[in-house]
């Protein structure tokens, strides 16, 4: 639904931050009905049983109060809405190729579902996005070790031709909670629920102008400016990366992407899951019949639980 009511604003040749609240309303209410209208799967769900009506109904309630804050995000700085499921690797223009050490090349492809672009000192620039139902944050233990490389994969994905990667965010679909009496009920407002991931530090300023004028935290982004108006305060929690780092990163997700599948290749299949202090994916994996790792007998791949500098420092390794 929401690739369908960014259409509707290119069609109008409007941005988010072009419309007022209530126009985006209207927009979402219509453009909602209308993808239902078209879809014989979803009409049939929601005639089946009033609870699946509810689910339906509920969704387009969030949309109506999360389309309004895409609009605040959109007025923050410079970066603007420019595709909505955006799919690389598929043709000749957006290519993602990267080489083995052996001369074979790898061709990726995925599904990105914001991209946002900007004109900054003459350098193209994009911004990724993943909207999210639930909150997720960056895992930079899991970038080292290759287990959560969504987002810097999605950076390098957006670094095609002259376009510099900029930043890659989760954005929670929806509101941040608060608890209130329900005599308050009425009075309770959304509150932006701020865009979680990383960014190069050099592109601050286009993310949140007024931060970047005041200083202090972001609004819509997890950074701070401190007083002398640099984004890199609170480093172990900020998304701001200094160049260094964030290049660093580009360059370590380039090396685990060509491991991965030069172990794919050569049928590499060893069944050592990780463990990250007490946690392991063997908790909710659908495999473990057909697995059957025991950890009485077998062993797990043990790994350090570390923040982000250090996991930083060991990709420069």
């Amino acid at each position: 639904m929401l690739e369908a009511i960014f259409k509707a604003l290119q069609k109008q040749g409007k941005d988010w931050a072009d419309l007022s609240t209530d126009e985006l309303v209207i927009l979402c209410d219509g453009e909602s009905e209308r993808v239902i209208s078209e879809n014989a799967q979803l009409i049939n769900f929601m005639r089946q049983r009033t609870h699946h009506r509810y689910i339906i109904e509920s969704a387009r309630e969030v949309l109506r109060i999360f389309v309004p804050m895409l609009a605040q995000l959109s007025g923050a700085g410079q970066f603007k809405q420019s595709q909505a499921e955006w799919k690389f690797g598929f043709d000749e223009s957006f290519r993602f190729i990267l080489p083995l050490d052996d001369g074979r090349k790898v061709h990726l492809r995925g599904l990105i579902d914001r991209l946002d672009t900007a004109e900054i000192d003459g350098q193209k620039a994009a911004l990724v996005f993943d909207y999210k139902t639930g909150g997720k944050s960056v895992d930079f233990a899991g970038m080292l070790y290759g287990l959560d490389l969504q987002l810097p994969i999605y950076l390098l994905a957006s670094h095609t031709g002259n376009i510099a990667p900029a930043g890659a965010f989760f954005l929670p679909i929806g509101s941040a909670t608060s608890s209130a009496s329900p005599s308050d009920i009425d009075t309770v407002e959304a509150t932006f629920n701020k865009a979680k991931g990383l960014f190069d530090g050099r592109f601050f300023e286009s993310l949140d102008t007024a931060a970047a004028s005041s200083g202090g935290w972001s609004e819509f982004y997890n950074f701070y400016v401190n007083k002398d108006g640099e984004p890199y305060s609170y480093y172990k929690t900020s998304g701001a990366l200094n160049p260094d780092d964030f290049d660093a990163l580009l360059e370590h997700t380039e090396r685990c992407i060509k491991k991965l599948i030069e172990d794919l290749v050569a049928g590499t299949i060893r069944i050592t899951p990780c463990r990250i202090g007490t946690n392991s994916p063997c908790t909710w994996c659908d495999y473990r019949p057909l697995c059957r790792f025991d950890w009485q007998i077998n062993d797990y791949n043990i790994l350090e639980n570390i923040g982000k500098e250090q996991a930083l420092e060991k990709m420069k390794e």
